[in-house]
């Protein structure tokens, strides 16, 4: 059975041939190709086509190319409390659209840029940390379950599908962590899973204080830190910090499935972005 690795690096490959074959068709090589080239070739698929960043990184080190780099997706103003809402949404948006993306780092980012988990938290899930209930996947985050609103929840299940993980010898499979690591029993190094995200042009620290002060104003701190696995001190502060004219995500956080907050999960609903 083919791994996620194995097909990633098809992937890469595919594209680094297709960027190839497309600068020759304008008349340039490798060696003579501009950063003009590059702008606009990933221009017309900033998520997937970023795949070239490591092949160019390695034409630049090696003297095959000039000093050639992938641009850095374009963000929105950060206010204060960090990724504003306008972003958040750009970026959740091509995470749900791009299916040729990993399973487990799209489910990482959304948890991210819905809800502000920590990737040390994220690396640490386990595939017990999930359920399934009435055709809605839970996720146990702190000691009340979180409904996942439905696009998630599909990619929830998908990564949970996705058992392959790299190691020294070759790929194997991992029924224990969501995102297995290359050593054998540990789960990926939340160093490698923040890289991920910044290569899709998320910051993690940004996404996650955006979310925060957006589900701070809505949410009671006990509800904030029961749903996030927060700690109730620090929901109190945020709670405290943040102005409730600033929490306008609510069309992410509240769901026909959680009428009330108080006695029942919350889930997101992305309802605005299909």
């Amino acid at each position: 059975m083919r791994t996620v690795q194995a097909d990633s690096r098809r992937r890469e490959l595919k594209d680094v041939i297709n960027f190839l074959k497309w600068v020759s068709k304008h008349g340039e090589a490798l060696a003579s190709a501009t950063q003009g080239h590059v702008d606009r070739w990933i221009a017309k698929d900033p998520i997937s086509r970023r795949l070239i960043h490591p092949f160019l990184a390695w034409a630049r080190r090696n003297h095959y190319c000039t000093r050639l780099a992938v641009p850095a997706i374009p963000r929105s103003q950060l206010n204060v409390a960090g990724a504003d809402e306008t972003d958040r949404l750009r970026l959740l948006t091509m995470i749900l659209e791009t299916i040729s993306l990993d399973p487990r780092t799209r489910l990482a980012a959304a948890l991210v840029l819905l809800y502000g988990i920590r990737t040390n938290r994220i690396v640490q899930l386990q595939i017990k940390d999930f359920s399934m209930v009435g055709g809605i996947v839970f996720i146990s985050l702190g000691s009340q379950p979180l409904a996942l609103p439905a696009a998630v929840g599909d990619i929830a299940s998908l990564a949970l599908a996705t058992r392959g993980a790299t190691r020294m010898f070759g790929s194997v499979e991992d029924h224990k962590w969501l995102i297995p690591g290359t050593r054998s029993g540990y789960p990926l190094a939340p160093a490698s899973l923040a890289l991920r995200l910044k290569s899709l042009g998320i910051l993690p620290s940004h996404a996650r204080a955006g979310a925060l002060a957006s589900l701070s104003g809505q949410l009671p701190p006990v509800i904030l830190a029961r749903l996030t696995g927060l700690e109730i001190s620090a929901a109190i502060r945020w709670s405290n910090a943040v102005s409730a004219s600033n929490a306008r995500y609510a069309g992410l956080i509240t769901s026909p499935h959680n009428p009330n907050p108080e006695d029942a999960p919350i889930t997101g609903s992305i309802e605005t972005l299909t």
